[in-house]
């Protein structure tokens, strides 16, 4: 998820079923992580990098 109305570096919101992570798109960073194994961290970075420049402008777009 991105929350629009979110503000720092553009970043998104992993949500399910107990876990939580947010996690940096330009660099896959993850700044918090709450439930979610290193396996499911790794397979949401790749999801994010495989859609970095969408989720980028999506980030941009909604920021102004």
């Amino acid at each position: 998820m991105i929350y629009f109305a979110d503000h720092g570096k553009a970043h998104i919101h992993a949500v399910g079923q107990g876990c939580e992570a947010k996690i940096l798109i330009e660099t896959q960073a993850v700044v918090r992580s709450n439930g979610f194994s290193q396996k499911e961290l790794a397979l949401l970075k790749r999801f994010i990098k495989e859609r970095k420049r969408k989720l980028l402008e999506a980030w941009s777009e909604h920021q102004n």
